[in-house]
């Protein structure tokens, strides 16, 4: 999958060029605070606890149940990482309640997290879900979720599913995307080709971007955000949809203009908004069409990327940190349904760095949509002298976030 890494990079090493600047934009215009998608201009509450011994109240642009799915998720993710399944097993049902269709890596979170506290009784929903309305059949469901931490019980009902075919739904819309897809890949297969046809490629690829969205805006105004329960988890035996969609609206974004930069905007947004995109999805696009316009003006600014390898070493965001800088930006987060910054800087480390520990076991996610991203230590370096900070601020002590979380109880 050619997922724009070249433009991934670009906007990285603006981020490292931003260590000067210092984000102080106005919270309530930054996510276009008008009515998204046809919702209650009053503004959703979202109850999320930002500390241990403290409650924050948070103005949600999501739906209402929306937001209450995402405060329970987020609930989930804490518990995991202080290794209380039972508590995240809780939070996962009450999660469910509040989402027509729950995010496929969720449901499977919730199988796993059960076979951890002996909760599996709890999984008819998950299975249903995943089975029923994803898209998924039984060897896809066993190659994410290991057949031993079902019950008979479970077995017996995901072969009594798989018994009737599921056909998937919107078949001319999945047909469609499809195409976009292949046209999308096609266009930048630059392999054997010199630089003078490489430039005349790049000319033809940004024209190629602007008519696939084009077509991708009205299959969106027929069918509506290409969501799991309208098109499944996986594209292919290697691919899931979800990246390819991510990977649509990525170069959308990078070849966007004045007239069509709003409706992608548009439709990102409203697909957060309703509950058809992962927040956390949403949040890393809308932070690198931020950078790619070289400017904070439009406050997109979600730090979707809490960790950055640079040769490998652990580092937080370079940028000049202020208690008020964090506020906003975890506002901003937690507006559209993501747990604040620090707590999910954790939570990516100990599944990162808990993952390599145990020498590649797996371990239950708390944010499996996790932005990592790699830079080289000469560019860091660089960039560091020239604004006259000390590296050595923004290193991250994993020891101290690994002993924290006790990676070896979430193997499963």
């Amino acid at each position: 999958m050619k997922n724009g890494k070249d433009y991934n990079m670009s906007c990285i090493l603006v981020a490292v060029l931003w260590m000067l600047v210092s984000i102080e934009s106005q919270v309530a215009n930054e996510f276009n605070l008008e009515n998204p998608n046809g919702h209650n201009k009053e503004q959703n509450d979202l109850l999320i606890s930002q500390k241990s011994n403290s409650t924050v109240k948070i103005n949600s642009y999501l739906s209402l149940n929306i937001s209450k799915y995402y405060k329970y998720i987020n609930l989930a993710s804490r518990a995991i990482y202080s290794n209380n399944f039972n508590l995240a097993s809780n939070y996962y049902d009450s999660a469910f309640i509040y989402h027509q269709h729950p995010f496929y890596e969720d449901l499977i979170n919730s199988i796993i997290v059960n076979s951890k506290c002996g909760h599996q009784n709890d999984n008819v929903i998950a299975i249903n879900h995943l089975l029923k309305n994803k898209g998924i059949n039984t060897s896809n469901l066993f190659q994410l979720i290991p057949k031993n931490l079902f019950t008979d019980k479970d077995l017996k009902l995901i072969n009594s599913i798989q018994i009737n075919e599921i056909k998937p739904l919107y078949k001319d819309f999945i047909e469609s995307l499809r195409e976009i897809y292949f046209s999308d890949q096609y266009i930048r297969d630059y392999k054997s080709i010199d630089k003078e046809a490489r430039k005349a490629l790049y000319n033809k690829r940004d024209s190629v971007d602007m008519v696939n969205f084009v077509n991708f805006q009205k299959l969106y105004r027929k069918y509506g955000f290409p969501s799991e329960n309208k098109v499944g988890v996986f594209f292919d035996n290697e691919s899931k949809w979800i990246d390819v969609i991510y990977v649509l609206l990525l170069h959308f974004i990078q070849n966007s203009d004045e007239l069509t930069i709003n409706p992608i905007i548009e439709i990102i947004k409203e697909a957060t908004y309703s509950g058809a995109y992962p927040s956390s999805k949403a949040a890393s696009l809308l932070d690198l069409l931020d950078l790619n316009n070289g400017t904070r003006v439009n406050a997109y600014n979600f730090l979707s990327t809490t960790l950055f390898l640079v040769d490998g070493e652990p580092y937080r965001p370079f940028i000049i940190y202020s208690d008020s800088l964090m506020k906003s930006i975890n506002t901003r987060r937690l507006t559209i349904g993501l747990d604040s910054f620090q707590v999910s800087q954790k939570q990516v480390v100990c599944q990162f760095y808990g993952t390599k520990q145990l020498e590649n076991k797996k371990l239950i996610l708390m944010a499996p949509y996790a932005e990592i991203a790699e830079l080289p230590y000469s560019l860091v370096k660089r960039s560091a002298e020239e604004v006259n900070i000390d590296l050595n601020n923004y290193k991250i002590n994993t020891t101290k976030i690994l002993d924290e979380c006790s990676c070896q109880e979430k193997v499963y």
